[in-house]
């Protein structure tokens, strides 16, 4: 604003040492910041950088060499001028030494994106094989990312840069090896009405594989249009386009990367968790406060499992422990060998990452992207509970890893209700939107959603999508950027097909994983020729994200599996389910089914979803009872036209509800556990009521001490007491009969196991019992003994974890 002094502060999470700068001001090439100074913060002061004071400048792009490299860890770009002052980008280097020890400083345009090009949506007049118009604005000068022709003719390429922008230059990488350089071209811009030949942007009788375009005069434009006759193949390898620099333009290489790009993708390793296993120790990386080490050999335990999180458009990870939710670090930004490595919240410093550098086929050296030095243990040793430090490359055992996979990310999620995430136990959330206001824990990651086509640019509302970049960026979590919600929904977001697909590479431009756009009707026709597209044009797109709102189909989850893993044949990624539930979409308002129905449904499918790889995430839609859909008086009546999770007060969950609450994505049967004994045929609970020695049901609305039951072990291995939360009596069968017994007795009769069935359905018996009475059986809450070749449902058990266990 037009207030004195203007300052932006830069804060860094360690101090540096820097010894130039580049200030990039103005608007286009002019309102130029006229006087200004680097400051550096000493204690609580702000002192000036020697040699880094302007006045009268006149130049949009500024390379301030310092008299003398500074060590801080916040400094600052200090201006007093009159008026408001315009700031695009301050960027800080370390030092350059040149080979007689005097500072060089870093050519302008070093690490910051002057290509105004750079992976931007582009279109063209036609593709050759998987040479996708995306590869010619990609930043990689290279055979493997270029787009070619297959048509003989005049042909076009077309970049959309977003939003308008007054553009002074262009450079031109084209041809390919057999493939010449293209001859002639024309550049084109659009005026908002129709296409103009830029001025100075024709060219003709080019033999050059790389050229400059430097225009007559600039033109300001938001679409760019190259545009040739060829008579033969053609190749764009690179377009770059360059802001207004007072003609000065810029030297080739400027913004773009000679070789391929990164073959690395998001899926290699995804969210999931890994141990990071040293090859000489055999023994897992881990964490003990924020000192990295070697662990047990227990790798079940959290504590000795990471994340291996690919930094999209770059060849570095980072390693974030799944205990700590912090990542592994180098020494500071020190590059001395030896020194130890550290756990630290990720900040996207360069010492926070990681390339992995196969060594065979299994192991690989972890190599610092900061200092080039690879993890190593401390002295070599293969002791659990030896350090872990960054040395030189020495070729040991010692300094080989290899990353075996452990387990899921856990899948369960919230689709809203954020900030409900401990009572709810989420472990990912979203909310339809690109914030949130709720403060989680590292476990839970928060994704953000470009909902429609709305608040993408300078003017929109919430700011254009760039100003979160940053932000999600230094997340140490596996945040993912999702796509547009229904757009096949004229009631939704609303996007036709060919719209859709000109935005979405506005999506992939921020460096995330991508989740691909969330159709109502995941395999109908506008989600198929979306995807069909989508593969067409290379889009790299995670994950295919449905909705689904089925028939329950009397307590099977065979439906919705049948329906999700279609969508996974036909389009070829993994699934995310972002919203689900049970609804009759009829007008009468009565569903066929029943509240019972729709909790065995659940439970089914939350277990059976553990166990498929390429489910990754789902997340239930939280209905509430309204006047319409009123919750049944009880469980075994036809309900409305949806499962609910909370009772008419929005607060309360119902049976439904808590039973995706509570579930804790584990499917494995647990000692010392609370749980529900729920059977699948009368959709009962075992209930422990009063003093009667005989067994009775509850339903799916009593969660009391009566209805809550723990494992104990017994006195033989593998067998267990089924103890009563409520009075610890044990479930009892003597001679074909069930009862309960007092809380201490011990013997044949008390000792169960579980033998599975499926989808997390179990017989329960008494391994002692004679075969003709070993199976618990529930015949309409009447209980008995039956044969164990018995497989009805009544014989059919699960162990539901309760929304609010009682003590055990």
């Amino acid at each position: 604003t037009v207030n004195t002094p203007h300052w932006a502060e830069i804060d860094f999470p360690v101090p540096v040492t820097i010894a130039s700068a580049h200030i990039y001001n103005g608007i286009d090439d002019g309102a130029l910041l006229a006087s200004f100074k680097v400051q550096y913060k000493s204690g609580a002061s702000w002192l000036d950088v020697p040699g880094s004071s302007r006045s009268g400048n006149t130049s949009s792009e500024v390379n301030v060499i310092f008299s003398s490299a500074v060590t801080s860890d916040s400094f600052r770009l200090y201006s007093d001028a009159d008026g408001n002052q315009r700031v695009k980008e301050i960027a800080l280097f370390p030092p350059n030494l040149s080979t007689n020890g005097v500072e060089q400083g870093y050519p302008i345009g070093t690490d910051v994106e002057l290509n105004l090009a750079k992976k931007r949506p582009a279109t063209a007049t036609a593709i050759s094989s998987n040479n996708y118009p995306k590869l010619a604005v990609d930043g990689f000068v290279d055979s493997a990312s270029k787009w070619q022709t297959t048509l003989v003719g005049s042909n076009a390429l077309q970049v959309d840069l977003r939003i308008s922008a007054k553009i002074g230059s262009a450079h031109l990488y084209s041809g390919d090896g057999a493939v010449p350089p293209i001859p002639n071209f024309v550049l084109q811009y659009w005026d908002g009405g129709a296409w103009q030949a830029i001025p100075g942007g024709a060219v003709s009788g080019n033999t050059n594989p790389a050229i400059i375009i430097t225009f007559a005069s600039p033109v300001s434009t938001s679409n760019v249009l190259l545009v040739f006759t060829n008579s033969s193949v053609s190749a764009v390898r690179e377009l770059c386009i360059f802001p207004a620099n007072g003609g000065v333009g810029y030297p080739l290489g400027e913004d773009v990367l000679t070789g391929p790009p990164p073959t690395l993708k998001w899926d290699d390793y995804n969210d999931a968790f890994y141990n990071v296993i040293n090859r000489a120790a055999n023994l897992p990386a881990t964490v003990s406060g924020v000192t990295p080490s070697l662990g047990t050999t227990n790798l079940d335990a959290p504590s000795n499992q990471y994340q291996v999180l690919l930094n999209i458009g770059t060849d570095t990870y980072r390693l974030r422990n799944r205990v700590t939710g912090q990542c592994l670090a180098g020494a500071g930004l020190s590059t001395n060998a030896g020194a130890a490595l550290v756990d630290l919240d990720y900040t996207a410093m360069p010492h926070q990452n990681w390339r992995l550098q196969p060594v065979d086929g299994t192991d690989f050296n972890l190599v610092n992207q900061w200092s080039g030095l690879f993890i190593d243990t401390q002295a070599g040793s293969t002791a659990t509970g030896a350090a872990l430090v960054q040395n030189t490359n020495s070729g040991a055992t010692s300094q080989r890893w290899r990353l075996p996979y452990q387990t899921h990310y856990p899948k369960k999620g919230l689709a809203g209700y954020v900030g409900n995430w401990s009572e709810f136990k989420g472990n990912w959330a979203y909310n339809w939107g690109r914030e949130t206001t709720a403060s989680l824990p590292p476990e839970v990651v928060f994704n953000p959603m470009q909902w429609g086509n709305f608040n993408w640019d300078i003017g929109s509302p919430d700011g254009p999508v760039e100003q979160f970049l940053s932000e999600w960026h230094r997340h140490d979590q596996a945040v993912h950027y999702m796509g547009f919600n229904e757009p096949d929904q004229t009631n939704q977001s609303n996007i036709a097909l060919d719209k859709a697909i000109s935005l979405w590479p506005r999506l992939e431009r921020m460096d995330m994983p991508v989740v691909g756009p969330a159709p109502a009707n995941p395999l109908a026709n506008w989600a198929t020729n979306f995807w069909s597209q989508a593969d067409q044009l290379g889009f790299d797109i995670c994950a295919a994200p449905s909705h689904d709102y089925g028939n329950p189909s009397s307590g099977s989850s065979d439906g919705i599996f049948t329906r999700l893993q279609s969508i996974y044949n036909n389009y070829g990624r993994p699934v995310w389910l972002t919203e689900f539930s049970t609804v009759d979409w009829s007008t009468n308002n009565v569903g066929t089914w029943t509240e019972e129905d729709n909790y065995n449904w659940l439970a089914e499918f939350m277990w059976r979803a553990e166990s498929v790889p390429w489910l990754r995430h789902y997340s239930l839609f939280l209905f509430t009872a309204d006047t319409n859909n009123p919750t049944s008086t009880t469980p075994s009546d036809p309900v409305g036209q949806r499962s609910n999770a909370f009772e008419t007060n929005g607060v309360t969950p119902t049976s439904f509800g808590e039973l995706y609450f509570a579930w804790d994505c584990d499917a494995n049967v647990r000692q010392d556990t609370a749980y529900f004994i729920h059977n699948r045929s009368d959709r009962k609970r075992l209930r422990n009521a009063s003093s009667s020695s005989t067994p009775s049901v509850g339903t799916i609305r009593e969660s009391t001490n009566s209805t809550q039951w723990v494992l104990r072990p017994s006195d033989v291995a593998g067998q267990y007491y089924i103890t009563s939360l409520r009075d610890g009596r044990r479930l009892s069968c003597s001679n074909g009969v069930v009862n309960y017994v007092p809380a201490q007795t011990t013997g044949s009769a008390v000792r169960w196991n579980w033998v599975p069935y499926q989808y997390g359905w179990f017989y329960l018996e008494n391994p002692a019992a004679p075969a003709s009475t070993r199976r618990l059986k529930d015949t309409a809450g009447a209980f008995s003994m039956v044969t164990n070749s018995t497989a009805s449902d009544q014989v059919r058990w699960r162990f539901v974890v309760p929304y609010a266990p009682v003590e055990t």
